[in-house]
This record gives C-alpha cells, structure tokens and sequence, in this order.
C-alpha cells in the first residue's frame, strides 16, 4: 500500500489535533467577493482581450495529449464551483505556456495560464488541481476588477484588456514602460492578502467537490516557495502573498487544514490518468522559440528618436492627470496616456505603439497604483524592484529625501539607467506619496544623464505643481 502523501499526512495529524480533547471546534471561514464597480460581462471583455494579447507575444504549447488533460482537469474544477459562486457568463479555459519558467495567471473572465515549469512543480494532479483552483478561486470572486474598483477615484488612465495581457507576458525595456506595467500589475496580477486568503478558502471547497484531497493545496505552494524559488516562484509568492495571520496566528498551511477539517471529505475521485503522463510529454517536448527573447535579441530602431529634443520650456501649462490631479508641465511638452499612467514629453522623445509610448527618452510620466505594502518607503521600493527585475543596467544607491507631493508626505530618490533607445546613461527621478484612500502615487522624470542638471529642475517643478482637485 503506498505511502500517504504530505498533504494528507498533514491533514491526518490536523484532525488529530482536533480529536485530542483541545476544545477547538472549527466552523466555516465565510467568503463574500469584494464590493465591485464592474459587470460581470465587462470582466469577460477585458479577460478576453488579456488572453489575447498574451498569446500574441508569448508561446503557447501545442499538444494534443497535454490540451485534453488540462481541459478535462480545468472542467471537473469549474464544474465544482458552489452554487453561490458561479458566473454565468464566464468562460473558463486552461493553456499552457510553454516555457520553463514557474508561472501561472489568471485572468477576469475565465482564461487561466499555467507555465510548463509550474507544471512540473506539481507532484501529483491534486497538486496541480490545487493550483488551478486556487486562480478559479480568484475569478469566480473577481478579485482583479475588485482591485481596481477600489482605487478607481484616483486613477489617471485606463487600464485595457490588452494591456493587462501584455504586461503579463513580458518585462518591458524602458523605464516608463516599467512604470506604467507596475500599475497595472498591482491592481490586475498582484492579489490583495486578504484576497488571496479567501481564493485559498474556496479552493478548498472547490478541491473536495472535485474529489481532491484539499491539502494537496498547501503542498503545491510549498513547492512553488521552495523547489521553484529560483525559477519564478519567489515572483509567484510576491504576487500571491500570504494570508494575514489572525488572531490564532496559524499559517497559510493550518488555515487550509482547518477549513478542509470542516467538510465531510472521505475519499478521492478517479484520476483523470495521466499526469505522470503528461511530466513525460513535458520533458521531451521542445521549448518553443521565445518570442520576448526574440524582440529583445532585435532590439528597438534607434533612428533619431531621443536626439535633437528641444529643453523644456521656461513657460507652463496646467492639465489634468486623471480626474482629480492638476499639474504644470513645461509648454512644449505633449500629453500621452499609457494604462494607469499619463506621460508628458516633447516631441522627438517617445516611441509611440498602440498601447501607449515607449522607451521615453525626455519626459515626466504620472502613475497610480494599488498600495502593496501600505508603506510609503515600502510601495517606493517595490516600484524601484519592479525597475530593476531582470534589468542589470539599473543603479541604485538606497535613499530618500522626505517632499512634500500635493501637500501630502512624499519620498524621492534618483536612479541611473541605460537607455534602450540610445544606449546612453539616462538620470532617472522617483517621487511618491500616497493618496487619500491609500492609492500609491508615483512620477517619474527620465533624461539623459547630461542634460541631468537642465531636467531635474523641470521635473522639480512639476511635482511641486501637483494638486489635488477634491
């Protein structure tokens, strides 16, 4: 007879627990969705348009063997979803990406992507269904449109289907296209804590429907924290942090056990045969060319862009950066919006795309974000993280000087980057504070390290500039 496995070893020892005379009778942890400024059918839209735009830049594997299995294990899931949680409207499917690196995403709506590196973390298929109920979870409860209806008073841009799926499949270059991709990622890939334990909680419920030993959960995220930690599962971690611990102070792990010990859980359903399978097609299976890879070998054109800019004028101009920001920007610069951001550059000094500029060589750029840490010092340096991921051409010497940014407290620091565009040192200015409900705001002023002393007074100015309209 084969060994129990971790989890259930784990789960047996907690209902021990319980059977031994501590006089602790737990019942049901209750989950509601968040309050929610969006429709149901706008989460399908955005998702939507989210899967689309991933698939066009990242590589999606094709295997027969592999769609099957994956489709069949994500229906039982959906299928699984209790009554009072279920979306009518939402179309749930499962595809793979093919690449090694630990990764998952879930997108409002109903499309899921999981890596083939995340995959083959999972040692049994209750792992893996662990996983996919888990980002099930944070759909049917729609925690991403939650997100960004609860900031959504201060945003500044919008934030589109297809740039949620772009920031998602790839680490942008420039700067300014960092920052506006760090807007988005908090509010639409990066879950609230509280968030993340309710997804945990309804994963389990949704685990036993299925017939799948809940523990197999916690499991999961322990070999993503540990055996995947180098390959992307310290990303993973960071944007499914842990629940808060309450008043009991148990971990992720006991939290897990202790709602699974609540349910009259009694066995396992057949599995679907063929997970070791499928880690064997998975081992054999050639990684598709990277298409991320592949841009970044071509580079962006140089041409004459960052080259010949005029200065920013002695003279300004007032304009808005959202609803409720007012601001002064130098008269020869132009307004562009970018997501959750807004840029203000002269002209010459942006590559333009359809999402927005990018790769700003001259330029002042407007974000507001989801607060990830609820400290000021806290959100500027996971703002600064987000700049230098996998980005060695960034320095940072760690300081701040304390501001005042539209007569709230504020931080700025200076950092050193190499342009993508001219290849070129390029100063770049970081000034934060936080807005009245929490919001996280951020300018950014980037310029040629030689001009440095010309913009740095420029960028000084529009963020003294900067008010509030309520």
């Amino acid at each position: 007879m084969a060994a129990p496995s971790p989890a259930l070893r784990l789960r047996r020892g907690f209902a021990l627990l319980l059977s031994l005379g501590l006089g602790i009778a737990f019942t049901q942890i209750p989950v509601a969705p968040p309050a929610n400024n969006f429709a149901p059918a706008e989460d399908v839209a955005l998702g939507r348009a989210a899967a689309a735009a991933l698939r066009q830049q990242m590589p999606i594997l094709q295997d027969g063997y592999v769609d099957v299995y994956m489709k069949k294990l994500g229906q039982r899931l959906v299928e699984a979803i209790p009554a009072g949680f279920r979306q009518a409207g939402f179309a749930f499917e499962v595809a793979v990406l093919n690449q090694p690196r630990v990764t998952s995403v879930a997108f409002p709506g109903g499309p899921v992507f999981v890596s083939r590196g995340m995959i083959a973390l999972a040692d049994s298929e209750g792992a893996l269904a662990g996983l996919l109920a888990h980002e099930i979870s944070h759909v049917v409860l729609r925690h991403a449109t939650a997100q960004v209806s609860r900031g959504e008073r201060y945003q500044v841009g919008e934030i589109t289907g297809r740039s949620v799926g772009s920031h998602a499949a790839r680490i942008p270059d420039g700067i300014m296209e960092r920052g506006a991709a760090f807007a988005v990622r908090t509010y639409f890939l990066t879950y609230d804590a509280e968030h993340e334990q309710q997804a945990d909680l309804l994963a389990v419920h949704i685990m036993a429907r299925a017939g799948y030993e809940p523990l197999e959960l916690a499991a999961m995220i322990h070999s993503i924290q540990d055996r995947g930690a180098t390959d992307g599962g310290i990303e993973w971690a960071m944007s499914h942090p842990a629940p808060r611990q309450d008043g009991t102070r148990m971990s992720r792990t006991e939290i897990i056990a202790r709602e699974a010990a609540t349910l009259d859980f009694d066995g396992e359903e057949t599995p679907l045969d063929g997970i070791d399978l499928v880690h064997m097609r998975l081992e054999d299976l050639p990684l598709a060319h990277d298409r991320e890879q592949s841009r970044r070998a071509i580079g962006r054109p140089v041409g004459t862009v960052g080259y010949g800019i005029l200065p920013p004028e002695g003279d300004s101009r007032s304009l808005t950066a959202g609803d409720l920001l007012l601001m002064s920007v130098p008269a020869n610069w132009q307004r562009l919006p970018s997501g959750n951001t807004v840029v203000f550059a002269p002209e010459g000094a942006f590559i333009g795309l359809q999402d927005g500029p990018a790769a700003v060589t001259h330029g002042v750029q407007v974000g507001v974000a989801r607060s990830l840490t609820g400290n000021l010092a806290g959100d500027t340096q996971a703002l600064l993280v987000s700049f230098g991921r996998d980005n060695p051409d960034l320095t940072w010497t760690p300081a701040f000087q304390h501001i005042t940014v539209a007569r709230r407290s504020g931080l700025t620091t200076a950092v050193s980057h190499v342009s993508p565009v001219t290849g070129a040192l390029e100063y770049v200015s970081v000034s934060t504070a936080h807005l009245p409900d929490g919001s996280f705001l951020y300018v950014i002023g980037v310029a040629p390290q030689d001009d440095a002393g010309l913009y740095r007074n420029a960028f000084g100015r529009v963020v003294a500039s900067l008010e509030l309209l309520d």
